[in-house]
């Protein structure tokens, strides 16, 4: 009998990672290719770059929230 292997759904808070999305959704593909992660939800706190749109991109599911959280 082969082995399962279990997915799970990905969540990243992020925050003007325009710069670094390219390479995280680069090292995530074989993840999601086999089917290891199913979605990857980017929570955007209030970027100011094009983290959103380069989620989108990338074919994550965005969730927006504008007030900065901790940190911010």
């Amino acid at each position: 009998m082969a082995a399962e292997t279990a997915a799970c759904d990905l969540v990243i808070p992020a925050r003007n990672e325009a710069e670094n999305l390219p390479a995280l959704a680069e090292a995530l593909k074989p993840l999601r290719d086999s089917g290891v992660i199913r979605h990857v939800v980017l929570c955007d706190n209030g970027s100011t770059d094009d983290t959103a749109k380069l989620a989108e991109d990338a074919g994550f599911v965005v969730v927006r929230e504008d007030r900065p959280g901790y940190g911010g």
